[in-house]
């Protein structure tokens, strides 16, 4: 999957097919580490994709007035995780990545004519004007909903988090939740994922092998190698995959933990 700074879009962003790793709707994913450990950036990743380079200089204005290139919506790249409507709880809604995000899509759903045109919407709400997850029954919509640094809320918050994570699958919904550490968590969303990804300062030692116990038996061995790891890197849990797949667990969203080399 390609990787790029929001800053530097002078630089060229290959096309690529999607990545056959990353999550699939309906998913629930866990983000945990560190505000500095880049785990924002992955994130914003999957939703904007290969995408966001390359229409940044229609939607900058750089190229305003330019001929737009022939063939279609498949010259302007992909989002990683398609969706038809995206909404993000925030408490710290000032963050300049989900307005970076906000401007993507409000860009591309503006003009139908536009070869890189989806019909999309793009909330950035508060917990407070969350909608309860019934008005999102039979609405024939794909959805992302991004949870974003609420670990801390109390336990009324948590509570109402949970039904997406429980059951929002069956009304075409895929939840992701970001925090610091993992078992600061609420247990009823832990107990839901489909994918945790882990990054730096995502926990102890210790806490790493709690995460894996229920899943591998070799789990301490596999515990040191990914807390080297995300020293580095990100380090992703698929837990659908059987425990001898070896994409089970690995780093980044496509390599096996086992290619990782320490450098």
């Amino acid at each position: 999957m390609e990787y790029y700074e929001l800053r530097k879009l002078d630089e060229t962003v290959p096309s690529k097919k999607q990545n056959p790793f990353i999550p699939k709707h309906p998913f629930r994913l866990l983000v945990a580490g560190t505000f500095e450990s880049g785990k924002m950036g992955m994130v914003v990743h999957l939703l904007l994709g290969s995408k966001y380079p390359k229409i940044y200089p229609w939607m900058s204005g750089e190229k305003r007035g330019h001929k737009i290139p022939k063939g279609g919506s498949k010259n302007f790249g992909e989002r990683y995780i398609p969706c038809d409507d995206l909404i993000v709880v925030a408490q710290h809604q000032d963050k300049e990545l989900w307005e970076a995000v906000q401007c993507f899509y409000e860009f591309i759903a503006i003009d139908e004519q536009a070869p890189w045109y989806e019909n999309v919407k793009f909330k950035l709400i508060v917990f407070e004007e969350l909608p309860d997850i019934s008005s999102f029954k039979r609405t024939g919509r794909f959805t992302v909903i991004v949870f974003d640094d609420l670990a801390g809320e109390p336990l009324a918050t948590q509570l109402k988090i949970v039904p997406f994570f429980r059951s929002g699958r069956h009304d075409g919904i895929s939840s992701i939740y970001i925090a610091q550490r993992f078992y600061e968590t609420h247990p009823n969303i832990r107990g839901n994922l489909k994918y945790i990804s882990l990054h730096r300062g995502c926990g102890i030692l210790d806490s790493i092998k709690r995460t894996l116990k229920d899943i591998h038996d070799d789990y301490e061995p596999l515990a040191k190698k990914i807390y080297e790891v995300i020293k580095k890197h990100f380090v992703v849990i698929d837990i659908q995959r059987p425990s001898d797949d070896p994409l089970s667990i690995r780093f980044r969203w496509d390599k096996p933990l086992k290619d990782w080399q320490n450098s």
